[in-house]
């Protein structure tokens, strides 16, 4: 029987809820999936057919650990996904301005990096760490205001999109589109992460939305075949969709919400490993 390892962190030791949907897909899918610690030094990652990452959501608190043994867990696993390469670029948020390099519509940013102090050049501006997740270090700022920054920091515009329409997210198995969902924040709140009390509803994708993920696939190397992928899409000041994420080490993938998704990204995994 294919064994998988879905790697996960050590306060997740069995998976974030979303994720354990996988489990009995996967079993369905004729696989062995076996919930390993990525940071757990006993772990034979070499012993699985696949090694997937999961909810390994302290990565960007231990970034050099985490990205040590994506390549040393890369490179004694039989298949690793997504690919280390990825997973290293997709880690730091000037991922984005790859993307935009490359055509595709992305947030206006700008960029901040460790050491350096700089003026807000937006109205309002929201500043992230470069490396982080679940929305932490998210702060608001103010035109002409200045940042110190003591990690390489970005600062986009603040939407007024993000607390009407919130923020539209589209995934993908093995390149195929599974389900769309759209995440509201909470009333005075710009978070969309659902342990801050978003609204999360499914929904079916428009031919622009479709279009700008497309676009973000288009622009990945190997994008077409990544086993998993999010692309989260807000709508700017002119009206148009751009991307603010992509998230292809290990994003939520909302499978509660979406009937079927679980057993969509199941198969996707399974036929990932057995057609390599």
């Amino acid at each position: 029987m294919t064994r998988i390892a879905l790697a996960t962190c050590e306060s997740l030791p069995l998976l974030d809820p979303d994720s354990r949907l996988l489990v009995p897909a996967l079993e369905y899918e004729g696989v062995d999936p076996v919930i390993a610690i990525w940071s757990d030094p006993a772990v034979d990652w070499g012993a699985f057919d696949a090694v997937f990452i999961r909810s390994t959501w302290d990565y960007f608190e231990r970034e050099d650990e985490f990205l040590a043994w994506v390549e040393r867990a890369g490179a004694a696993a039989q298949r690793f996904y997504n690919p280390p390469g990825l997973v290293t670029w997709n880690a730091h948020k000037t991922y984005l301005r790859d993307l935009a390099e490359r055509g595709v519509p992305v947030v206006d940013t700008q960029w901040v990096e460790a050491g350096a102090t700089a003026t807000v050049e937006h109205e309002q501006g929201i500043v992230k760490p470069a490396v982080a997740g679940g929305a932490l270090g998210l702060r608001r700022v103010g035109a002409g205001e200045t940042i110190t920054a003591d990690v390489d920091l970005l600062v986009q515009p603040f939407l007024p999109s993000i607390v009407d329409e919130g923020e539209l997210s589209l995934f993908y198995a093995a390149g195929g589109l599974t389900h769309v969902v759209r995440k509201v924040p909470a009333r005075g709140d710009i978070r969309v992460q659902p342990e801050f009390g978003s609204e999360v509803t499914v929904e079916e994708a428009t031919g622009e939305a479709l279009a700008v993920g497309e676009a973000v696939l288009d622009a990945v190397e190997g994008g077409r075949e990544l086993p998993y992928a999010r692309v989260d899409l807000v709508r700017a000041v002119d009206g148009t969709l751009r991307v603010i994420e992509l998230e292809i080490i290990e994003p939520q993938l909302y499978l509660q919400w979406a009937p079927g998704a679980a057993e969509r990204f199941a198969s996707a995994f399974a036929a990932t490993v057995r057609s390599a």
